[in-house]
């Protein structure tokens, strides 16, 4: 089936093209800014005028003992850690480390808490120099 369109829907359809992509980067900024999304993802033309961002990922464990770094033999959690990490380097703080530390404290029955600490690394905008430029914790418990 062949859809034809007259140059008045078009027309249409091309300026709602135009729009969409001269305010993108408008949104994909704010999203930047506010949620510490990665400038190179999301189709975002910043990837063009910012250098790469590292993002550190630290996970810590408490079982009633005290806070110590959080090391799993499971492949399961092992795999869901990478997927996690991954969409946070891309999503910054849109991506909630929730599902995974429920399923963390779902699978290791021994655990009272666990905590995420993220540090994003990059050149400052201030200072032109590379340093730490946004740390997030998070943190649950049974």
């Amino acid at each position: 089936m062949v859809v034809q369109l007259n140059s008045t829907r078009k027309a249409r359809i091309v300026g709602v093209l135009i729009t969409a992509i001269a305010v993108w980067p408008l949104v994909h900024h704010g999203l930047v800014r506010l949620y510490d999304v990665n400038p190179w993802k999301l189709f975002g033309f910043a990837m063009y005028a910012v250098p790469h961002q590292t993002t550190i990922l630290k996970i810590e464990s408490n079982a009633g003992s005290g806070w110590t770094p959080f090391d799993s033999n499971n492949p399961q959690i092992q795999n869901t850690l990478r997927t996690y990490a991954d969409r946070h380097s891309a999503l910054g703080r849109l991506a909630s480390p929730r599902k995974t530390a429920e399923f963390i404290l779902h699978r290791e029955p021994h655990l009272q808490a666990i905590r995420f600490s993220f540090e994003k690394r990059g050149i400052s905008r201030t200072s032109a120099r590379y340093e730490i430029l946004a740390q997030h914790k998070f943190e649950w418990s049974k």
